[in-house]
């Protein structure tokens, strides 16, 4: 899902630089641009989901073997 998000945000940088009034060199140049920042964003955002969803994972793991102690008493 995030991957079609990266590239609907791709498509309309690249969509809006396309009919700004610049020459070939600098349209190019600013497009580039803007799909490295969009890429870099997207991969930070990545990484810091991954070590989100990582972190649940090892709470939930913790918690279930909390209540398997519990419940062993």
């Amino acid at each position: 899902m995030f991957k079609y998000i990266l590239s609907g945000v791709a498509a309309g940088v690249a969509i809006g630089l396309l009919f700004a009034p610049k020459c070939g060199v600098e349209l190019r140049e600013d497009l580039s641009d803007q799909v490295n920042d969009s890429l870099k964003r997207g991969k930070t955002a990545a990484r810091r989901i991954s070590k989100q969803a990582r972190e649940l994972g090892e709470q939930a793991h913790q918690q279930l073997r909390d209540a398997k102690d519990a419940v062993r008493g």
